[in-house]
């Protein structure tokens, strides 16, 4: 007995381009509440100042690194028992 396929409802919505490549792009029907649309110079001056913000945290806790190793270094090691 041969049991006919029927095409799952969820992988058809998701992805209309996949079972008919001439459909029409479904828009997003569930926003975000809290954050408005973005164009695109929007979302690449977001992404620009996440990278300046990623690019300072790195630089600052790579300062204190160094400067913690410096002070280490310059200081000789306790001897013990004397």
């Amino acid at each position: 007995m041969v049991v006919p396929t029927v095409p799952d409802p969820i992988v058809t919505i998701l992805t209309p381009a996949l079972t008919d490549p001439r459909a029409p792009v479904v828009p997003n029907r569930d926003p975000i509440p809290w954050a408005p649309p973005m164009d695109r110079d929007a979302t690449f001056l977001l992404s620009l100042v996440m990278l300046a913000a990623a690019a300072i945290a790195v630089g600052v806790s790579g300062w204190v690194l160094f400067v913690r190793d410096h002070r280490a270094a310059s200081h000789p090691p306790a001897s013990e028992g004397s």
